[in-house]
């Protein structure tokens, strides 16, 4: 069975039009690729027990894309020792003082979306936040335009701080 010149033209037309095709969505997907990197994490006071509860929030492809590149691994959070090497990280990078003395945070755990990582702490014991200061320095090391929000309330006391790019403490104000 022999197969006509005008059908291979065609064949070839339609591949050419499918690579083109193909590359411009691929270029596509990196025109809408976010350039805008920030993560919030809460903090607010459990009325009952006086314990923080800390949640943070940060964009997932962000996050997995660091700890790839730290670790050499193909991270899934959603493996436990993933998330292990997710609790090391978070635990280096965010960290909360009073004086001279770290406040000790317990990892309760994560979530995930289909665009977000959901990491819940919680003091070990009673803290009084107009005493604490605070360093959130995750993904700033990797990603140079990373914002850190970091909101907080115990009763009346409240605010937001924001670290964008150094390493300093803050205190809660």
């Amino acid at each position: 069975m022999a197969v006509s010149l005008s059908k291979i033209r065609h064949a070839q037309q339609l591949a050419v039009r499918g690579f083109f095709l193909v590359l411009t969505f691929t270029f596509s997907q990196f025109a809408y690729s976010h350039t805008f990197f920030e993560s919030i994490v809460n903090i607010e006071t459990n009325p009952k027990s006086g314990k923080l509860e800390i949640v943070h929030s940060y964009t997932l492809h962000d996050l997995t894309a660091v700890l790839m590149a730290q670790t050499q691994l193909a991270i899934n959070l959603e493996h436990p020792e993933h998330e292990a090497v997710l609790q090391h990280y978070i635990e280096r990078h965010f960290k909360l003082r009073q004086g001279d003395d770290v406040v000790e945070l317990q990892w309760v755990g994560i979530q995930i979306t289909p665009q977000l990582v959901e990491i819940y702490q919680e003091s070990t014991e009673k803290q009084d936040l107009t005493k604490l200061e605070l360093q959130q320095t995750v993904l700033q090391d990797s990603l140079a335009k990373q914002i850190n929000r970091v909101n907080f309330q115990q009763g009346e006391y409240k605010g937001t701080v924001i670290f964008s790019g150094d390493r300093k403490w803050r205190q809660l104000r």
